[in-house]
């Protein structure tokens, strides 16, 4: 195993965000709905919020589960976004797993804080900032800057993955809300962030979810449908709270699969809280003193 590349987990997140956790709402009365289509596009066309999300999964013959959080924002109409992604449970699990059998990861993984990748994007630039990636600098820069092309075509850095992180949107996993099948139970009303909300539970259809990823990326997604049928799921529990806009304001999933024949299983959980809808982003644009041209990279090292 090597650090030359590292997983793109912003379509981990879209294939695995399936989730819900079974909070109790307070006690009163809120509207019932038949549908979560118009809420997931009144979410969708927000121009501008903040986000906050973490996702877990237990994963057989690993002592810890794979972890990570993100937060960040987007500003549709100023062309800016911040995402900050925390992936130091990646690099333990790959040395555990090298030590399970009996050799060890190759490449050096660093700290825990080596593995906290930010990307900032102001119109058509983005800037990067992945301390495991420090020795492919040059001397005293800590951040890399480009526009998407230029991340593309980093393939000698390992940072053409990366380049599409510059894109990636909470807003994308609301489309999936239009595979509920069957009733919406009203919860109760519940606060998330100070806002006042209604809380909702439905349950997915993994064969609408399927129906929903265009047809040239299912196969890149390996199939919901399919993977979900080979764990033994045949719907996916989802809890959303709502607020008086019509708008999502968090979104939850758990969910504990076991495969048929088998006594592994595996548990995994996400959520993702949206604040500040409406508000502009302001962002802290790294010191130019400390910015690398993306085309100034050395090649990366196994």
């Amino acid at each position: 195993m090597t650090v030359r590349r590292l997983p793109l987990l912003a379509a981990y997140v879209v294939a695995l965000g399936l989730v819900a956790s079974g909070c109790g709402g307070s006690a009163g009365a809120i509207p019932e709905l038949a549908s979560l289509t118009q809420v997931a596009t009144s979410s969708a066309s927000a121009d501008t919020a903040k986000f906050a999300l973490t996702f877990e999964m237990s994963l057989p013959g690993a002592d810890q589960a794979l972890s990570f959080g993100a937060n960040g924002g987007f500003d549709t109409p100023a062309k800016r976004s911040q995402l900050t992604v925390d992936l130091s449970s990646l690099a333990e699990l790959m040395k555990q797993f090298g030590s399970n059998l009996g050799g060890k990861v190759t490449g050096d993984l660093g700290d825990a804080a080596d593995w906290k990748l930010e990307v900032i994007t102001d119109g058509d630039v983005v800037y990067l900032q992945f301390p495991l990636i420090a020795k492919q600098l040059p001397n005293g820069k800590t951040w890399v800057k480009g526009n998407a092309r230029d991340f593309s075509k980093a393939d000698t850095s390992g940072l053409d993955q990366f380049g599409s992180l510059s894109g990636m949107d909470p807003r994308d996993v609301f489309g999936f809300l239009k595979a509920v099948s069957g009733s919406i139970e009203a919860v109760g009303s519940e606060e998330v962030r100070g806002v006042e909300t209604s809380h909702y539970r439905a349950t997915l259809d993994p064969a609408k979810l399927t129906e929903l990823v265009p047809a040239g990326q299912r196969e890149a997604l390996g199939g919901v449908d399919d993977a979900a049928r080979l764990a033994g799921i045949t719907e996916l529990p989802l809890d959303v709270w709502i607020d008086s806009e019509n708008r999502i304001r968090k979104l939850s999933i758990e969910l504990d699969a076991k495969r048929p024949g088998s006594d592994e299983s595996v548990e995994a959980s996400f959520v993702v809280e949206l604040y500040d809808y409406g508000m502009p982003l302001a962002l802290d644009l790294p010191p130019a003193d400390q910015v690398a041209d993306a085309a100034t990279l050395k090649p990366g090292t196994s």
